[in-house]
């Protein structure tokens, strides 16, 4: 990831109280040439972590590893470091897709009757940082749980296939409670859909069952990367 004889740190925008904040450390390297993160300090601006860098890293060379920046945010980055001759930037990572623009994660509830699906697609949402508010097993519970906390939900997984048209009417029930609600559907592959219900999801189509996590990615980063 980073020469050898060279320092790797991490700056990884944050969201807090509505303005945002930096997580700063240090990569340590291990055998197998894997790094771990040191905990992170927590600062209030980009300026102060190169302040940061000169005072205690001057005179060692540095790379640095980004995630989350926003553009002007990487602006500013490439600004700072022309004044540091020893540090220089390894790359920008892309923000993951469960992140907004503002560095918040986006906030998902998930219905199917099947906890194995649940289950691993609970896995996989959460490695792009989604936080997951609840789970539900039946539309009841399912509706009961949103009606309660929709404020908090950004992100709702819904199995198309629950019991006595229950999908349906979950759907149409959290449409019309919250504006903007982005709904994904599950379905088994070659599973009918009428097309105005997959006007309604987000990303125009449904996420295959059994799960196929390219097909996940793909339908929720192209609804979310607006």
């Amino acid at each position: 990831m980073a020469d050898p004889g060279k320092r790797l740190f991490y700056i990884i925008r944050w969201m807090k109280y509505q303005n945002p904040s930096f997580q700063f450390a240090e990569m340590i390297p291990t055998q197998g040439g894997r790094y771990v993160p040191k905990p992170p300090m927590v600062y209030s601006s980009l300026s102060i972590i190169f302040m940061t860098l000169k005072r205690n890293y001057s005179g060692d060379a540095a790379v640095i590893l980004t995630l989350g920046l926003t553009e002007e945010e990487k602006r500013e980055v490439t600004r700072l470091m022309a004044g540091m001759s020893r540090v220089e930037l390894l790359r920008h990572l892309p923000r993951p897709i469960g992140k907004k623009a503002d560095g918040t994660p986006y906030r998902v509830f998930m219905v199917d009757a099947d906890f194995e699906n649940l289950k691993a697609i609970k896995q996989e949402i959460a490695r792009e940082h989604f936080e997951i508010l609840g789970l539900a097993r039946n539309a009841d519970a399912a509706l009961d749980f949103f009606l309660s906390n929709r404020a908090h939900i950004d992100v709702v997984i819904l199995s198309l296939g629950l019991p006595e048209n229950g999908s349906l009417f979950v759907m149409d029930k959290m449409l019309s409670a919250k504006v903007g609600i982005r709904i994904f559907g599950l379905a088994p592959k070659g599973m009918p859909i009428a097309p105005d219900r997959l006007a309604q999801l987000a990303g125009r189509e449904a996420i295959p069952i059994p799960l196929d996590r390219e097909a996940l990615m793909r339908v929720m980063g192209k609804a979310l990367s607006g």
